[in-house]
């Protein structure tokens, strides 16, 4: 009884980010794999947008705030709730 194997444990799942192209209806990778052909595998897809993108988008949203609130109100409400006393007086 003590010659008993213990059976393989499966370890981690291996996570690998690979950049790919969408051509001809396949994702085409764009650095080699390490893999066995005809392996499965579980893919993710982030949708990377290009970085002038981003400007479009906050150039689209810049402003959108304007005219839902008062700047000067707001300064008033700073100062004056600067003015409550909110600290107990200490017990001498």
């Amino acid at each position: 009884m003590g010659d008993e194997v213990e059976p393989p444990t499966k370890g981690p799942d291996m996570t690998t980010n690979v950049k790919a192209r969408y051509s001809n209806g396949a994702l085409v990778p764009l650095e080699p794999l390490d893999l066995e052909e005809g392996k499965e595998v579980t893919v993710s897809i982030e949708d990377v947008r290009p970085p002038g993108n981003a400007l479009h988008v906050l150039q689209a949203v810049a402003g959108a705030w304007k005219g839902t609130h008062d700047p000067e109100e707001l300064l008033r409400n700073i100062y004056s709730d600067r003015l409550v006393n909110a600290r107990p007086e200490p017990k001498i």
